[in-house]
Protein backbone atom coordinates (compact mmCIF):
# COMPACT_ATOMS: atom_id res chain seq x y z
CA UNK A 1 0.00 0.00 0.00
CA UNK A 2 1.45 3.48 -0.95
CA UNK A 3 1.14 6.63 1.55
CA UNK A 4 -1.82 9.03 0.66
CA UNK A 5 0.40 12.34 -0.52
CA UNK A 6 -1.28 15.47 1.50
CA UNK A 7 -0.61 18.85 -0.28
CA UNK A 8 -2.54 21.86 0.44
CA UNK A 9 -2.05 25.36 -1.03
CA UNK A 10 -3.43 28.33 1.39
CA UNK A 11 -3.23 30.85 -0.91
CA UNK A 12 -5.51 29.01 -3.74
CA UNK A 13 -7.68 27.35 -1.07
CA UNK A 14 -6.26 23.66 -3.14
CA UNK A 15 -6.01 20.33 -1.35
CA UNK A 16 -4.55 17.55 -3.20
CA UNK A 17 -4.95 14.20 -2.25
CA UNK A 18 -2.70 11.13 -3.86
CA UNK A 19 -1.15 7.69 -3.54
CA UNK A 20 2.17 9.05 -5.29
CA UNK A 21 1.13 7.19 -8.93
CA UNK A 22 0.94 8.45 -12.14
CA UNK A 23 -2.23 10.58 -12.76
CA UNK A 24 -2.24 11.80 -16.36
CA UNK A 25 -6.06 11.15 -16.98
CA UNK A 26 -8.47 13.81 -14.71
CA UNK A 27 -12.11 13.91 -14.69
CA UNK A 28 -14.37 16.52 -12.90
CA UNK A 29 -16.80 14.95 -10.96
CA UNK A 30 -18.23 17.80 -9.43
CA UNK A 31 -17.99 21.35 -8.94
CA UNK A 32 -14.24 22.38 -8.12
CA UNK A 33 -13.42 18.38 -7.74
CA UNK A 34 -11.60 16.42 -10.11
CA UNK A 35 -10.18 12.81 -9.92
CA UNK A 36 -7.59 11.68 -11.50
CA UNK A 37 -6.72 8.10 -12.79
CA UNK A 38 -3.68 5.85 -14.25
CA UNK A 39 -3.40 5.38 -17.78
CA UNK A 40 -6.00 2.80 -18.44
CA UNK A 41 -8.25 4.43 -16.32
CA UNK A 42 -9.28 2.02 -13.95
CA UNK A 43 -7.46 3.02 -10.91
CA UNK A 44 -7.63 6.37 -9.15
CA UNK A 45 -4.61 7.56 -7.78
CA UNK A 46 -5.83 10.86 -7.05
CA UNK A 47 -8.31 13.59 -6.17
CA UNK A 48 -8.07 17.80 -6.57
CA UNK A 49 -10.25 20.21 -4.44
CA UNK A 50 -10.61 23.78 -4.99
CA UNK A 51 -12.23 25.58 -2.94
CA UNK A 52 -11.27 23.04 -0.33
CA UNK A 53 -11.84 24.92 3.06
CA UNK A 54 -15.36 26.36 1.59
CA UNK A 55 -16.07 22.64 0.34
CA UNK A 56 -14.93 20.41 3.71
CA UNK A 57 -15.33 22.77 6.33
CA UNK A 58 -19.51 22.66 6.64
CA UNK A 59 -18.53 18.55 6.64
CA UNK A 60 -15.95 18.75 9.04
CA UNK A 61 -18.53 21.10 11.48
CA UNK A 62 -21.78 19.08 10.93
CA UNK A 63 -19.26 15.94 11.83
CA UNK A 64 -18.25 17.68 14.70
CA UNK A 65 -21.96 18.59 16.34
CA UNK A 66 -23.25 14.92 15.36
CA UNK A 67 -20.21 13.30 17.66
CA UNK A 68 -21.54 16.14 20.13
CA UNK A 69 -24.65 15.30 20.25
CA UNK A 70 -24.17 11.27 20.37
CA UNK A 71 -22.13 12.17 23.55
CA UNK A 72 -24.51 14.29 25.09
CA UNK A 73 -27.56 12.42 24.52
CA UNK A 74 -28.70 10.79 27.64
CA UNK A 75 -28.50 6.94 28.18
CA UNK A 76 -30.87 4.70 27.73
CA UNK A 77 -33.18 3.72 30.65
CA UNK A 78 -33.29 -0.09 31.39
CA UNK A 79 -36.70 -1.53 31.74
Amino acid sequence: MRKLEIDYHEESDTLWLGNGLSTPVGYDVAENVTVFFDMEETQPNGVIIEHAAEILLPVLQAAMKAKEDANNKPAKASS
